[in-house]
């Protein structure tokens, strides 16, 4: 699961979110105030969970209009559930790319 997502840009600079071997999320050319976060992939279920402590809980809202693509939200322990069926997930509106393998 470690790797880099892109969002290439369009609307907005062209973003990373960079997810480290040792389960450290850095996000690079965009959203660098919520460094650090964590990240934990469960393959049995395809789960990925984005953990972000510096996003206050009101900030989560904004995921609810994506919650059709199997996203889920827990403000109050600051995570951000995916289920990866494709290679790209959704962060603050933006879909960000599975670079490489």
């Amino acid at each position: 699961m470690p790797g880099i997502w892109r969002y290439k840009g369009g609307d907005e600079k062209p973003m990373e979110i960079r997810f480290l071997p040792d389960h450290k999320a850095v996000f690079k050319g965009g959203y660098e105030f919520y460094n650090p976060a964590k990240w934990y992939f469960t393959p049995a279920t395809a789960e990925l969970k984005l953990i972000v402590p510096k996003m206050k809980q009101n900030g989560f809202k904004l995921f609810n209009q994506w919650t059709y693509t199997g996203l889920k939200t827990n403000p109050k322990e600051k995570t951000i559930i995916y289920t990866l069926h494709e290679r790209r997930i959704c962060f603050m509106g933006y879909f960000y790319e599975k670079q490489g393998r």
